[in-house]
């Protein structure tokens, strides 16, 4: 094999034991969800309607649950109640779904994440931003 040569012993190592690839995501998979939900007229965000269809049609969530902010989070959604095209696709790319079937059963998974420090961290700094409500326009308050 090696012969106790280091050099040798990893090329041997990462040659029986490649990198594992991530699963395999089906862009266009993702397109036709993203299709789905937009928006007739801004044809590259999701809005009201068709967050109504993903979320509680769809995905069975409640859409103030503590589980809609985390897909916001793992979306990196800049504006509440709405997803970009970008901000669709980048989400389901970093968790690893192309189908809502896959994103539905990965949802329990987002629940135990926050029980880690740096997670819950993240979120609640996500969360800071997200909510402000200096960049949200409110006839509520006067602005």
């Amino acid at each position: 094999m090696s012969n106790w040569r280091l050099e040798q012993a990893v090329d041997y190592f990462y040659r029986q034991n490649p990198t594992p690839q991530g699963p395999t995501i089906n862009e266009a998979k993702i397109d036709h969800l993203f299709q789905r939900y937009r928006d007739p007229q801004c044809p590259d965000r999701i809005l009201a309607t068709g967050m109504e269809l993903f979320l509680v049609t769809d995905l069975h969530i409640d859409p103030e649950s503590l589980i809609t902010l985390i897909l916001a989070w793992k979306f990196s959604a800049k504006t509440q109640g709405e997803f970009t095209r970008e901000e669709f696709f980048r989400g389901f790319r970093e968790l690893g779904c192309d189908s809502i079937s896959s994103l539905r059963n990965k949802l329990p998974s987002l629940l135990s994440d926050i029980e880690d420090k740096q997670n819950f961290r993240s979120l609640y700094l996500f969360t800071f931003g997200f909510a402000n409500l200096d960049k949200h326009e409110s006839k509520s308050l006067g602005r």
